[in-house]
This record gives structure tokens, sequence and C-alpha cells, in this order.
């Protein structure tokens, strides 16, 4: 096959950390990442990223709290050492074409906007699709107006749908997806799997993905 080209991807959920972004960022630099893909990242902490991330030589930035309305906890964000550009949404009869489960439109836009990145990554090699999607969990709660807990049970099955159809209509080409709180033994395009090696301390996944290759390549954490 000759000189396979790679890029390295790491992705890890930081469990909305606050005081020790630095730590993080300087673990994440021994490893060398091209691209860094982090869920469940504190709103408050977007700033520190963004400084760690640069000292480290990954300037290029996107995070889902530029796409919300009003402030929200936590949310996803891609660090990388090329370009960046945020894909554009897709509009809610793509997404949940045959309907959704929740009946709280409004609250599934909002964790759709809020969990979910798809970008386009401009690298030495060429266009390459990346997804960072933190799936809300199926036992999530909010407090209600009367102050109680509300439950939303299917606001992860309609996310995953949502990440399917993006998946599905994107033009084919080589792709990269991460994320968590999910288990996927295939998507709409994925011809295989290819995990690597998870580096235990750390919680992540870190994998070389061959950017010659033009199928996607799954990297999921549960």
């Amino acid at each position: 096959m000759g000189d396979v080209r790679c890029m390295k991807v790491i992705t890890w959920n930081v469990n909305n950390r606050l005081g020790v972004v630095s730590q993080q960022v300087q673990v994440l630099g021994q490893h060398e990442p091209d691209v860094v893909a982090l869920q469940d990242v504190n709103g408050n902490a977007i700033s520190c990223y963004i400084e760690a991330f640069y000292l480290i030589g990954l300037p290029h930035i996107l995070h889902t709290r530029e796409r919300q309305h009003k402030a929200v906890p936590t949310g996803v964000l891609l660090a990388s050492r090329f370009p960046l550009s945020l894909l554009p949404d897709l509009p809610d009869y793509v997404l949940w074409s045959q309907g959704h489960y929740t009946p709280d439109r409004e609250k599934l836009r909002q964790h759709w906007t809020r969990r979910t990145l798809f970008a386009l990554l401009y690298s030495p090699w060429g266009e390459i699709e990346v997804a960072n999607v933190y799936i809300t969990p199926a036992n999530y709660f909010e407090k209600d107006a009367n102050g109680g807990r509300k439950l939303y049970p299917y606001l992860k099955l309609d996310l995953c749908a949502g990440v399917y159809q993006t998946l599905a209509i994107r033009p084919i080409g080589p792709d990269c997806f991460v994320g968590t709180s999910m288990r996927l033994s295939t998507s709409a395009r994925a011809e295989r799997s290819s995990p690597g090696a998870t580096t235990r301390d750390m919680g992540t996944i870190s994998s070389k993905i061959p950017v010659s290759i033009n199928s996607s390549c799954l990297c999921s954490v549960s």
C-alpha cells in the first residue's frame, strides 16, 4: 500500500471539570494529536481551553457554546492543528424525517445544538468531515416548574436518529466520527469501525486514521 499518511485524533469526555484545564491539555499535548474532540466541556472553561490548545499547536477551535441563544452548562469542543469550519445545521424535517419521540421540540433542538458539532477539517490531505457528539443519556432529568424532576427518556433516541440522518445525507468522503454516551455498530455509510488503542488513565480513544480511505471511521466511547 506504500506510505500511509495518518491523522491522529484524541477524544475525551472531560466530565465538566473547570479547574484542571491546563493540566488536561498538557497531557493531551504529550500525545501530539492533530485533532482533539472534547465532550462535557464546562461553558465557563472555553476561553481557558482556547488559550491552552493554542500553546500546544492546536489553534483552530470550534465549540457548541457559539451556537447557543442562552448560556448552557456544558457542550462539545473541537481543537485542530488544521483550519476548521462549522458545517450548517440541517433542518428539523431532515434530522427527524419520520418524526421524533420527544414531545418538546424546543428541548430537542436545544440538546442537538449543545451536544453535536459537525465540522469540515482542511487537512494537508484534503477536506475531512469531523463529527463530535455527546448524546444525552436516557435517564436525563431536568427540574420542572414545580420544583420536581422531569425525565426526558427519548432525547437519546432522537439525537441518535439525527446523527444517523446527518451522516446519511452528507456527500460521501473521508470523515471521522467521535463521541460519548453512544454504542454504535454501524452508521449510514460506515464500512468499518476502527477504535484504535485506549489510553485508560485519560478515558480516551486515540486513533491514527488513514486519511486516504473513502469511508467513515467510527471512534466511540461509552
